[in-house]
């Protein structure tokens, strides 16, 4: 009979418990819809809602029993909580959150969940909320586990948007690399594989009269799969149609890294990104002493000519090294050193392919019959979102 007065003071905690981890998940998985709305389908909505609403159990259950043993405990998880949802917002956003900014908007965040939880803390069991930590921790890993494995969308989120979640999950979860390339070897060396159109004879890919003109265009995010000369039922791409039955079409290539700098510097080198240095994203360059395309071909009398409408090789991470002329793309993201003439962000668009082309076609008049070598990087797929016309339904999933 003592437990029935209980009971309504009871059922009130639970809905404000409910109420907590319920806001936690509608922040964590709205932020992420709001800012790719056309990426997620139904069932990935589904599974982003079970991980995040999972985490958010644990973050609260964590908080609550840790204020309830010691408040200094509760408010060092309640501001590591902080930490972790401002920085959910810096990854699905261009907010660019640098070190004074990210700690007064964490500091922030922590103290006012920790006036929730604290509150809270003074009136729980101990007992149970080390029982729903535990419950909704084994939860979260499963999900997490599982949702890895079942969604590609969801899977690339975690390591492009969601890197708190997503890095640990790799290194756990994802085949190591050399086993990988080991198979993707047997694969090719199988009986009866399909091999790579034999290029044509040297007398048939040189003109007469010394060497040819060099034209290696780079698309930024560009699917293989998604395109018709890879097999996309839609037509998606006739002109690169029509271009690959006159050339040759490599059926399996492999980007040397999941970014542009690290990926360019070795297309450009012919070395693994982690020999040239380039890991993460932020101020790492080329360095000189890796000879470049640009420079080998400038050695056999090649005027060259390099334009890129990603910053991420702009001439200040010295990727316009032996090029006779570069150009820089005009907008910066957000973390980056704003010069003259560029702005920051996605208020501004990039330069177009259409831009990109003119100016190698300028460059080639310029040069006349001289053997030419244009390098170019465009980025109208990678910013699709900015153009209306690329976002149909076929085009995202």
């Amino acid at each position: 009979m003592t437990s029935i007065p209980n009971t309504p003071r009871r059922i009130t905690h639970g809905l404000l418990d409910g109420l907590v981890i319920g806001v936690l998940t509608l922040y964590l998985v709205g932020l992420t819809l709001a800012t790719a709305p056309s990426r997620f389908d139904l069932s990935d909505i589904a599974l982003l809602s079970t991980v995040y609403g999972l985490l958010a159990g644990t973050f609260y259950a964590g908080s609550l029993l840790l204020a309830r043993i010691a408040a200094p405990l509760g408010l060092l998880a309640s501001l590591a909580v902080g930490g972790a949802l401002v920085w959910h917002l810096r990854e699905q956003t261009s907010v660019a959150l640098r070190l004074p900014g990210f700690g007064v908007a964490t500091a922030a965040v922590g103290l006012a969940f920790f006036s929730t939880v604290r509150g809270r803390s003074r009136a729980g069991s101990m007992r149970w909320m080390a029982v729903v930590l535990a419950g909704t921790a084994t939860l979260g890993v499963l999900a997490l586990v599982g949702s890895y494995s079942a969604s590609n969308v969801f899977r690339w989120h975690l390591l492009r948007h969601s890197k708190l979640l997503g890095t640990p999950a790799y290194y756990l979860l994802a085949d190591r690399v050399e086993v990988v390339r080991a198979d993707l070897w047997t694969q090719r060396e199988r009986p009866g594989a399909a091999r790579p159109p034999a290029l044509p004879p040297v007398n048939q890919a040189f003109p007469e009269g010394g060497p040819p003109h060099i034209v290696f265009v780079m698309i930024d995010t560009l699917r293989a799969d998604k395109l018709g000369s890879y097999g996309h039922p839609l037509d998606t791409s006739p002109e690169l149609d029509a271009f690959a039955e006159l050339g040759v079409r490599f059926h399996t290539a492999i980007a040397p890294s999941s970014w542009t700098r690290p990926s360019v510097g070795a297309i450009v080198t012919g070395r693994y990104p982690r020999s040239l240095g380039l890991y993460i994203e932020k101020d790492e360059i080329l360095a000189d002493r890796f000879v470049t395309l640009a420079e080998a071909l400038g050695q056999s009398g090649y005027a060259s000519f390099g334009m890129t409408a990603n910053p991420n090789i702009n001439s200040v991470f010295n990727f316009d090294q032996g090029f006779d002329e570069y150009v820089d793309s005009n907008v910066l993201f957000v973390w980056m050193d704003i010069g003259s003439g560029q702005s920051s962000g996605g208020k501004r668009p990039l330069l177009s392919a259409r831009d990109v082309f003119r100016g190698a076609l300028d460059f080639a008049e310029a040069h006349g019959d001289s053997p030419v070598f244009m390098q170019l990087d465009i980025m109208d797929v990678h910013q699709y979102r900015h153009r209306l016309s690329l976002t149909r339904k076929e085009f995202l999933r």
